[in-house]
């Protein structure tokens, strides 16, 4: 069954991530607290975002070329037509199902989707087979460019399929290197300016329409707000 994914994973529920994570044996959820949503705000930031996300395993030196990535990836998808599924278990249909003293029907609990992945939002109107053609090319373009950085720095391998698959996908380091997540991702200091300008806009109209809201005067909030809901109106006594 073929589905539309939406272009920002925090449109994800927590509920759903937090039961993948039961599924999977991680702890809390999903995306934890290191991930947030970020705006990429011009057609270049897109470009490289879409590099970092197929390529990031290449530069890392785990595979010698994107498509020996042995877990997850959409490279394929994105390239070739390789349909991309997933599998979504049911859990009201188990629950149900143990209620009645049954063990669950995994026909029944799990329902195959199809993920359809859109292209990056500068691309919108090219053609299929032109996108294709474009991503593989990118991908190409960083393999050459990993292949004469690892050359000039005398590295001869990479980690390998094989012991990737070895690792203990439940292992983490003791530390992680943190840094600070930029509010915008933008080829220009000018596109960023402008993003915090439109954003702090945004902000001031929000706090003024919620101001207006809370004394119960009609609220004009900005497009794409999400308004709280109004105060709660009690019962006027009745009249003696």
């Amino acid at each position: 069954m073929p589905v539309s994914w939406p272009p920002s994973c925090n449109t994800r529920s927590q509920t759903s991530q937090r039961r993948s994570g039961v599924h999977h044996r991680w702890r809390g959820p999903v995306w934890s607290r290191r991930y947030r949503s970020i705006v990429v705000a011009d057609a270049e930031s897109q470009v490289n975002r879409l590099r970092y996300v197929l390529c990031q395993g290449l530069k890392e030196g785990l595979v010698d070329r994107v498509d020996r990535w042995p877990g997850v990836s959409s490279f394929r998808a994105l390239t070739r037509e390789v349909p991309l599924c997933g599998t979504w278990h049911d859990r009201t249909v188990g629950y149900e199902a143990r209620r009645r003293g049954e063990k669950p029907d995994p026909r029944v609990a799990e329902k195959s989707y199809e993920l359809r992945l859109s292209p990056a939002a500068a691309m919108a109107e090219v053609p299929v087979q032109d996108y294709r053609a474009f991503v593989a090319g990118l991908v190409r373009e960083e393999e050459q460019t990993v292949d004469m950085s690892r050359a000039e720095a005398g590295k001869s391998g990479v980690f390998g399929v094989r012991r990737i698959l070895e690792q203990d996908p439940h292992a983490a380091p003791e530390e992680s290197a943190r840094s600070p997540a930029p509010l915008v991702h933008a080829a220009s200091l000018a596109v960023r300016n402008g993003f915090v300008a439109a954003y702090r806009a945004f902000v001031d109209a929000f706090r003024s329409a919620a101001a207006c809201l809370r004394e119960g005067y009609a609220a004009d909030f900005p497009e794409g707000a999400f308004p709280p809901s109004p105060p709660f109106i009690g019962m006027r006594p009745a009249a003696s």
